[in-house]
């Protein structure tokens, strides 16, 4: 079947389905799905429809309006439909039909169109209620289908924003309220001629809100105000117009009726407590930092003053300035709301007080008539414990028939770990974490008895809540921040009766900086590594190791030897566009042997090991939430190396890979490219992959629905259908000058392209994991050879036996056509 045919067949079939599913002249009570445990001899709700009447709405607006006005259904009006595999549908326990419960969800309706700007607009209703007979003649079902027509008339606009906060009894302190609003007037979230709903309408009030208790007002809130609306035309009632002129203010304001528009008046409640609108400063700041549930005891605690604030402590096990660089309170200051929240968020993030409480204390001072107010604050901290010790033992035992390149054939091996984590190192909440691991591996019966390998792992980390060495100013624009140093040194030696693999010594450091600044609708991470150092030394290779390199070019490349010494950055911002859009972007950077790497390369030892390289990497991911609970994806990736160095490409370990579970996927990890390279020949069970290159690209687009509820909100079986494009490529290759198929060429860059398409099965355990299976065809291979015809593109064979044979045949077929993968969460 070629592609013209294969996808007329397609488009012919879908066709079909789709009307038999939804035919114009179809019954609304007829069969669209199964019923479970109806009512008996009595009418029940089988089906509900809306009708949309709105030009000016597209169909996915009319589809999120749709699903929103469902929500508004009586309880007794919904219906539960189980979709399973996107095509089976179960309408399951349905209630009984009741007139009254479709006229309240019409009232309803016509209540939410009112929240979201359709003020005009209205709901009527017809039911009809039918008698279906199933495969059974003695089992009837009575059932009622409901058909909402809604006409949501035009769409109610703002005309003009008005702030009205003035109280005759409190002019004063009303006029400074006043005069904070229209300061600040640019910033309303009102503008002329956006939708006047409701949702707009409150955060309005609560930006309002937010602007008094960042200035002073600390009793400020939102009962304080009201926004009152009026639609009438002022003009009208002027009694001076000429005729002509009326006539125009007439034909305005018929205008204005055919697209209502309304005046908004905010205004401040007639004022009942003269503190609610009194600005306050911070008065006394007290912190107990070692604070403990038991009794309360002044006298326990020794009193230190520092910086402003009043330190209550037992045993001195933080240091005063280490508190107060997480403290953005300060006594005489006007009192914010975001300077309490920045502390709390701050003191929260560190890990080191696993409670948190504030107790504010209001002068009595205060209500004495005063102009301002004053207010005290304790923060009261449950530290955690300071030292977390860990300590596990693991044994593995790996029993086979004959021995392989000199390896034991039954080995058992023993691996010691323990850990200790200091949460306050040097009193500073520094997060301090130490790692030791022991294994050993021994041979036991006939192949190789006797000790045959050890291994011992330190590794290190520290968290330091600031950014060291950064000014202070640079500090206060990020919510979260810290500096970290880890280090990680191991020695592996599987060679000791000189019988078997080798030795490896592994030495990682980095060393830097990350910090986040946190907003309602995005969040922005900043990495920056000024050391990222990776050492890697093979030595004491047995010859049965070194023949088995030789043969296997994965094993090769993945025992590379080697020294990165140099800088490594990285920028992510995730921005919610709206309720059901978003937004992630990533950009990465990473080089070695080109900054402070290069200064080092005059010591002999150095040069001799030290890549040379520089790379990044960009992504883009979006990602919509549709109606019925269904989620496109959609992802983009590109990157590119090139290494300076004497040697064609990138280090091996440094390359970009595709295929696997998380990538292209229809083909596995490390099995497509490098550009047009052919296939491999098919090898044993097992068979290893070593593809890389210099450069990637790939899109990816993913269809994510349910297919089952297995236990509400905690197991779901869900399903994907998706499709991959993409490859990776070398910038040279030495080896095969004049034919070269492996290097990017922009020429041949859609010949190289590989396209796989696929679906998938979730298992989703929500709030925890996700386990994947994924089923992918090769839809243009660019390992095999390019066919004139379709340029390239072809449907594969697809069969069951094809996919389950164990035939030579089919495996084949399996190995240039088709993948299969597991993968734990979701791939992008």
């Amino acid at each position: 079947m070629n592609l013209t045919r294969a996808a007329h067949f397609v488009l012919i079939t879908a066709t079909a389905i789709l009307l038999s599913a939804c035919g114009g002249s179809e019954k609304l009570t007829q069969t669209r799905y199964k019923v479970k445990n109806y009512p008996k001899e009595k009418p029940f709700v089988y089906y509900n429809k809306i009708e949309i009447n709105n030009k000016e709405l597209n169909k996915e607006e009319k589809t999120i309006l749709n699903s929103s006005l469902t929500t508004q259904l009586n309880d007794s009006m919904q219906v539960k439909v189980k979709e399973s595999f996107l095509v089976f549908k179960k309408l399951v326990d349905p209630p009984v039909f009741d007139s009254v419960n479709a006229a309240e969800s019409a009232r309803n309706m016509e209540i939410y169109l009112k929240t979201i700007g359709y003020y005009y607009g209205t709901v009527a209703h017809q039911s009809t209620i039918d008698t279906f007979h199933a495969a059974n003649p003695g089992k009837k079902e009575i059932r009622a289908a409901t058909v909402f027509t809604v006409n949501t008339g035009p769409l109610v606009k703002i005309d003009s924003i008005n702030f009205l906060l003035f109280d005759s009894a409190y002019p004063k302190q009303t006029a400074a309220l006043q005069q904070l609003a229209d300061a600040h007037r640019d910033k309303s979230l009102l503008k002329k001629d956006a939708a006047f709903t409701e949702d707009l309408i409150l955060s309005e009030l609560e930006r309002l809100v937010e602007l008094y208790r960042n200035n002073g007002y600390y009793k400020f809130s939102r009962e304080q105000l009201i926004a009152e609306a009026d639609s009438f035309y002022l003009p009208l009632l002027n009694p001076f117009l000429d005729p002509f002129e009326r006539i125009r203010v007439l034909r305005e304001a018929q205008k204005r009726k055919e697209k209502p528009v309304f005046n908004v008046f905010v205004r401040l409640r007639p004022v009942t407590d003269s503190t609610v609108i009194m600005p306050y400063t911070t008065g006394k700041v007290t912190i107990y930092p070692e604070y403990s549930n038991a009794a309360f005891d002044t006298t326990r605690y020794q009193t230190v003053e520092y910086d402003q604030l009043v330190l209550k402590n037992k045993a001195n096990r933080f240091r005063p300035s280490f508190v107060s660089s997480h403290v953005y309170l300060r006594p005489g200051k006007v009192y914010k709301l975001n300077d309490l929240n920045r502390t709390l968020d701050d003191l929260n993030s560190l890990g080191t007080w696993q409670l948190i409480k504030i107790e504010p204390i209001e002068k009595p001072s205060s209500l004495a008539g005063k102009d301002t107010g004053e207010i005290d604050f304790d923060f009261q901290l449950v530290p955690f414990k300071r030292y977390t010790f860990s300590a596990d033992l693991e044994s593995v035992f790996n029993q086979v028939q004959q021995a392989a390149v000199g390896v034991a054939g039954n080995l058992i091996g023993f691996g010691l770990n323990l850990g200790i984590r200091n949460r306050n190192f040097l009193h500073r909440g520094i997060q301090f974490s130490n790692t030791l691991r022991f294994g050993v591996e021994s041979g036991i019966g006939n192949f190789n008895p006797g000790l045959q390998a050890i291994e011992l792992t330190y590794s290190s980390s520290l968290s330091i809540p600031k950014l060291v060495f950064l000014k202070q100013g640079i500090q206060s624009r990020f919510n979260q921040k810290r500096s970290f140093v880890t280090a990680t040194a191991s020695y592996i030696d599987r060679n000791i009766n000189a019988n078997g693999l080798y030795s490896l010594n592994n030495i990682n450091i980095s060393a830097g900086w990350q910090a986040s600044i946190n907003k309602p609708v995005r969040t922005t991470t900043f990495t920056l590594q000024p050391v990222n150092v990776e050492f890697v030394k093979l030595y004491d290779l047995s010859k049965p190791f070194k023949d088995t390199l030789d043969k296997n070019p994965f094993l090769r490349f993945s025992f590379q030897q080697g020294l990165v010494m140099g800088l490594a950055g990285s920028y992510l911002r995730t921005r919610k566009l709206s309720e059901f859009k978003t937004l992630y972007f990533r950009i990465g950077l990473e080089e070695s042997g080109l900054t402070w790497g290069r200064a080092l390369r005059s010591f002999p030892t150095i040069r001799n090991q030290l890549f040379t390289y520089l790379k990044g990497d960009v992504e883009l991911k979006y990602s919509k939430v549709n109606a019925n609970k269904t989620t496109w994806v959609f992802r983009t990736i590109a990157g590119a190396g090139y290494n300076f160095s004497d040697t064609a490409s990138m280090p091996f370990f440094k390359q970009f890979t595709g295929g696997g579970p998380n990538s292209m996927r229809g083909w596995p990890l490390r099995s497509i490219g490098p550009g047009s390279r052919p296939l491999d020949p098919r090898g044993a069970r097992g068979q290893f992959f070593s593809r890389s290159g210099d450069f990637i690209f790939e899109a990816n687009a993913e269809y994510r629905y349910n297919i089952f509820t297995i236990i509400p909100n905690t197991a779901v079986i869900r399903g994907a259908l998706f499709t991959d494009v993409g490859n990776v490529w070398n910038f040279r290759n030495r080896s095969n000058l004049g034919n070269d198929t492996v290097v990017v060429r922009l020429k041949n860059f859609v010949r190289d392209l590989g396209v796989s398409a696929g679906t998938g099965v979730r298992l989703d355990f929500v709030g925890l994991f996700v386990i994947r299976f994924d089923f992918a065809f090769r839809l243009k291979n660019p390992s095999l050879p390019f066919s004139e015809k379709n340029n390239g593109w072809r449907l594969p064979e697809i069969s069951w036996k094809n996919i389950f044979s164990a035939n030579e045949e089919n495996r084949q077929w399996r190995y240039e056509n088709f993948n299969f993968s597991i993968g734990i969460n979701y791939p992008f």
